[in-house]
């Protein structure tokens, strides 16, 4: 490929997300953060701090960062700077060409996105989740490992399913939610709010 992709973020779920972008032979640049990472496994360059950076308005950039608010905030100020935002697609995953994906968006490996799914921007679909048809992933949403999100289901801004979630068909989820590992919810979920269990109970407000 001859996208140049600098990433936003380095360290922890950046790991994936740059392993992804290798497996797709794209040509990564280097990455910007805070400080420079002395953890280094892909022997990435680091480029200084974001705010500092000069770009050239051709490099693609991606905010490799796993906080939802934090990825947010990385995202508005990619497009203060009017820079190119690309999606990175593990390439294990299988897509429904019907499916609808957004910008700044990651989906990694082994992942099932199903026919007219939308995945919002800025959106993390991890390893092995699987969304069916006609889901609506809102953006800056977390969807953890493992997470099965039937038909139908609408999921609001900025929420976070953790790993091995189930969440039934025609359910609607509110914006800002968390949703703990192995939970199963079988009813709508307000917005806020943090729920567990099987079924699902709202812990905190």
């Amino acid at each position: 490929m001859d996208d140049k992709i600098i990433f936003l973020g380095y360290s922890g779920h950046a790991y994936s997300v740059i392993d992804a972008a290798i497996e797709n032979n794209t040509q990564i640049l280097g990455y910007c953060d805070l400080n420079e990472n002395t953890n280094n496994p892909f022997g990435i360059k680091y480029l200084g701090c974001e705010k500092e950076l000069v770009a050239e308005q051709k490099e693609l950039f991606f905010p490799s960062v796993g906080d939802n608010l934090i990825r947010e905030k990385i995202i508005a100020f990619i497009e203060s700077k009017l820079w190119n935002q690309t999606t990175i697609i593990h390439p294990s995953s299988i897509i429904s060409s019907r499916a609808i994906i957004d910008k700044s968006v990651f989906i990694s490996s082994g992942v099932i996105i199903n026919a007219i799914a939308q995945i919002k921007k800025g959106s993390i679909i991890n390893t092995g989740a699987i969304i069916e048809h006609e889901c609506e992933i809102g953006a800056y949403c977390h969807i953890a490992p493992g997470a099965t999100i039937a038909g139908g289901v609408k999921i609001g801004s900025r929420s976070f399913i953790g790993a091995n979630a189930t969440i039934i068909p025609g359910i609607t989820i509110g914006s800002n939610v968390t949703i703990g590992a192995g939970t199963i919810v079988i009813k709508d979920i307000p917005d806020g709010v943090t729920c567990v269990g099987n079924p699902a109970r709202i812990i905190k407000q």
